[in-house]
């Protein structure tokens, strides 16, 4: 009886055999790279690599690109065989690539056409993050402008790629300082005039960077990339300037960031564009939105100091006239924006300080339908879920609850969700989930819900949710209810107390036992 080859000796075959097809060889080395699962140890590999070694898998990638044409299978079997090296070289460190013929195999596939060939390099490249002294090692070689002129590389993916292992190598000091040292500032400069794509690449990677640290963003600055940046707000082409000024978030993220944004005059020219008037014009809205997503965001982020900017810049009274624009996209983007920077305390006092913004926004809430529906609901949820971060518990309590009695309509209370979270319309659903799940974070919000017996009910019944989501919100709400309350939490829900805390320990899938019996008629 003849033996059974086992996958590796399968592989082994294929790959050795002049007269093997190039569908036999895919079929053979992706069914021994299925064999191996998700990892492979190192004995495992080194096994392996006894038998299967490099210099043959790489022969099969060679053979796969010396097609003039690289058909579907060549392609399949180029990508199976990236994905077995990528398993078997796993276990090993950066250095054992950057010396001898594996370096070889780095830097040729470093500057290959392929993206599965160009991507498994990057993975190996990648390894070398493990410390900042391999870190500078990389930098410091001939490999780094290989990697860095592969952010110009048309596969998306792949340039994706280089840009996350870019601005990793920059998390600690000596790496950042020997990237700005090395020739790739150069590279990026020259990149960057091939056109405009990869100029927003290197853009991206370059406010990655200066988002990092105060040091990060003094070295990008010196770059005179960042500059370079601030004229493409000016451009004509709509679309650079709204990639232009999404990109800005990562710069404002620090505090030396800010100070270049507000020295370079540029919030300035930001607040100036929400008072262009004509919301009805495409460039003049969409700008806007985009200017009302960045002040956004820099209200969400904590550590940033909005107090300042709102006093400087003047930026709720201008997010208070997009409130009454009658461009819908705009309102909407204006609205999220209401949410985002009351978050958490500080952003919720500014709102709540800006009378006539916070009473428009609830005059909307009260006539709103549809996704404009969906997000003021989303941002109630984020006004009243700020949390005590701060040792202010009661001023927290306070303000939340004053939010949640301002909601128009709201006599009836949390029993006025129920009808809204049994909608058909996800994103209206999700939004009212969020609500109450803030709303049963604070002590008032639970003691609002212990009296709701018919909210109570809906709660505890499983069998009324029949999506994924819903179950995962229904539980979110229940545990926000009984975790980190204690004694209180029992006092407050009586007898409901009990199974609140069996439907957490149950989880978000449980379904009940049903016992059948059967009954045999006479």
């Amino acid at each position: 009886m003849p033996s059974i080859d086992s996958p590796l000796e399968r592989a082994q075959k294929a790959i050795s055999s002049t007269n093997v097809s190039l569908e036999e060889k895919k079929l053979a080395i992706s069914t021994f790279s299925a064999s191996l699962g998700d990892h492979v140890n190192h004995d495992q590999s080194q096994h392996i690599l006894s038998i299967l070694p490099l210099s043959d898998l790489y022969g099969v990638l060679s053979s796969c690109s010396e097609n003039d044409e690289v058909d579907a299978i060549s392609d399949q079997l180029m990508t199976a065989t990236c994905d077995l090296i990528r398993k078997l070289l796993e276990p090993f460190p950066y250095s054992v690539f950057s010396q001898g013929d594996n370096k070889i195999y780095l830097e040729q596939g470093l500057q290959h056409f392929s993206p599965s060939i160009r991507y498994l390099s990057l993975q190996q490249v990648e390894k070398a993050l493990a410390s900042p002294a391999e870190t500078v090692d990389m930098i410091d070689s001939q490999v780094l402008p290989m990697v860095v002129t592969t952010v110009a590389f048309q596969d998306t993916r792949t340039a994706n790629k280089v840009i996350d292992i870019l601005q990793k190598a920059c998390h600690s000091d000596i790496g950042c300082k020997h990237f700005f040292q090395s020739p790739a500032i150069q590279l990026l400069n020259s990149i960057m005039r091939i056109n405009g794509t990869f100029s927003f690449r290197v853009y991206d990677l370059m406010m990655k960077i200066a988002g990092i640290s105060d040091l990060a963003f003094e070295l990008c600055e010196s770059s005179g990339i960042l500059t370079q940046l601030l004229e493409e707000l000016n451009t004509d082409d709509l679309l650079l300037r709204m990639n232009a000024i999404e990109l800005l978030n990562d710069v404002a993220a620090t505090a030396s960031g800010l100070q270049f944004l507000i020295k370079a005059q540029l919030m300035d020219k930001l607040t100036d564009t929400l008072d262009v008037e004509n919301d009805q014009d495409v460039a003049v809205s969409l700008t806007k939105c985009a200017v009302l997503k960045f002040f956004g965001s820099l209200g969400h982020n904590k550590e940033v100091d909005f107090s300042t900017i709102q006093q400087q810049f003047h930026v709720l009274e201008r997010l208070e006239k997009c409130l009454d624009s009658d461009n819908k996209e705009l309102q909407t983007v204006a609205l999220a924006s209401v949410g985002l920077i009351g978050s958490h305390l500080t952003g919720l006092r500014l709102m709540q300080n800006a009378y006539t913004l916070l009473n428009k926004f609830y005059q909307i809430v009260r006539t709103a339908s549809g996704d404009t529906r969906a997000t003021v609901l989303q941002s109630l949820s984020k006004l009243i879920g700020v949390s005590d971060s701060e040792g202010q518990l009661e001023d927290v309590e306070q303000r939340t609850l004053s939010v949640y009695r301002s909601i128009p309509g709201n006599e009836n209370g949390v029993k006025n969700l129920i009808a809204v979270v049994k909608q058909p319309v996800e994103n209206i659903r999700t939004a009212a989930f969020a609500l109450l799940e803030s709303i049963a974070s604070h002590q008032w919000g639970r003691q609002e819900i212990s009296q709701c017996f018919e909210f109570l009910g809906y709660l505890l019944d499983r069998s009324n949710e029949r999506t994924e989501s819903g179950q995962m919100w229904k539980y979110a709400i229940v545990k926000a209810l009984v975790d980190n309350n204690g004694s209180q939490a029992e006092s407050t829900f009586g007898r409901h107390y009990a199974m609140l805390t069996q439907y957490v320990r149950q989880g978000p899938y449980y379904r009940p036992t049903q016992v059948t019996t059967a009954m045999e008629s006479g």
